[in-house]
C-alpha cells in the first residue's frame, strides 16, 4: 500500500507541477510584460520544484491511500482557482499595454476578455471536479479500514501485550515507529490496563 501511495502522489505531483509552472509563467509575464517567452530553465525549475513539493506534501504523514487522494484533489482545486485569477490578471495586463491604436485596442479587449472567460470557465470547471473528487475520497477514507500499521481496536490489546514483553531497546524502537495518534492510543490502553509504558 505504501508503493501505491507513492505512485498516486507522484501522478498528482506531476499535474500539480505543470499547474505551478503555468501559474508562475503567467505571473512572470504579468510582472514583466516585455517578455514574450519563458526560458526553458524557468520551466524546469518551476515544474520540478512544484512536482517535488506537491509530492512531499501529499505523502507527508499520509497513512492511507484515500488521504493522498483527498490531498491531491484539494491541492488541484486550489491551483485551478489560482489559474482563474492569473488568467484574468494576464488578460488585463496584456489589454492595458495596447493603447496606441484605439480600434485594435477595442478588438484586443474583446478578444482577451473572451479568452479570460473561456479559460476561467474551464479552470472553474476543473476546480469543481477536484472538489467533487475530494468529497468522494474523503467519504471513502472514513469508511475504508485502516492500513496494517493502523490496528483495529481488537488488535491493539494484543499489540499492547506484546509491547509490554519487549526489552527497553526494543520498546524504544517500536515506539519510534508509531505516529503520535498511535502513541496516544497505546498509552491509553496501557493506562487503562494498569500497565506502565
Amino acid at each position: 500500500m505504501a508503493a501505491a501511495r507513492i505512485i498516486v502522489a507522484m501522478i498528482f505531483g506531476t499535474f500539480s507541477g505543470f499547474l505551478v509552472y503555468i501559474i508562475a509563467a503567467l505571473l512572470r509575464l504579468v510582472l514583466n510584460p516585455s517578455e514574450t517567452a519563458v526560458p526553458p530553465l524557468f520551466f524546469f525549475a518551476a515544474f520540478l520544484g512544484g512536482w517535488a513539493l506537491s509530492s512531499f506534501i501529499l505523502l507527508r504523514k499520509s497513512r492511507t491511500l484515500s488521504v493522498v487522494f483527498s490531498r491531491g484533489f484539494l491541492m488541484g482545486a486550489t491551483e485551478w482557482l489560482f489559474m482563474i485569477v492569473m488568467g484574468f490578471l494576464y488578460a488585463g495586463k496584456a489589454a492595458a499595454s495596447i493603447i496606441s491604436d484605439p480600434t485594435a485596442a477595442v478588438g484586443f479587449l474583446v478578444g482577451s476578455g473572451l479568452i479570460a472567460l473561456v479559460t476561467g470557465g474551464f479552470s472553474l470547471f476543473m476546480a469543481m471536479l477536484c472538489l467533487i473528487g475530494f468529497g468522494i475520497s474523503y467519504l471513502i477514507s472514513r469508511e475504508t479500514p485502516l492500513e496494517p500499521i493502523e490496528f483495529r481496536k481488537s488488535q491493539w490489546q494484543e499489540f499492547a501485550a506484546s509491547y509490554q514483553k519487549l526489552g527497553q531497546e526494543e520498546r524504544k524502537t517500536a515506539w519510534e515507529q508509531l505516529t503520535n495518534e498511535q502513541k496516544h492510543y497505546l498509552q491509553e490502553i496501557l493506562k487503562n490496563g494498569g500497565i506502565g509504558s
